[in-house]
């Protein structure tokens, strides 16, 4: 049977979490009623509104929590690289599983550079 190709967001309106909407150049909340008729549209971009933790009142995407698939693309927040992060590929290595029990993995650059720069924002000097 050919899953439905809004079948995540589907279940994630039952399970009642947050969904948001792309117009505008921007994402944005929506009711679960909205996104039930921009999926029978089928215009309008939706995701399951991502999770993010607080560090130091700064909202980071949440790190990963179980291991991706063997050989997906991830990025580990660190703090002395060029960008705050470093891109790996999970080989389910020791190293890979270090990390991630650290929670310093994250799917995306972006969302590592975020987390290194909470993470740094308890060190900074202010002027």
């Amino acid at each position: 049977m050919k899953t439905h190709p809004q079948a995540d967001i589907l279940r994630a309106i039952a399970d009642g979490e947050d969904i948001e909407a792309f117009r505008r150049e921007e994402w944005f909340g929506i009711t679960r009623m909205t996104a039930l008729r921009y999926i029978y549209d089928g215009i309008v971009p939706l995701r399951i509104k991502p999770k993010v933790i607080s560090i130091n009142g700064i909202e980071v995407p949440e790190p990963m929590r179980e291991e991706p698939e063997f050989n997906t693309e991830y990025w580990v927040a660190d703090p002395v690289a060029a960008g705050g992060a470093v891109d790996f590929t999970w080989q389910n290595v020791a190293a890979d599983e270090r990390w991630l029990s650290l929670g310093i993995c994250h799917l995306t650059k972006e969302a590592a550079a975020i987390h290194v720069n909470a993470l740094l924002s308890f060190t900074r000097k202010t002027a």
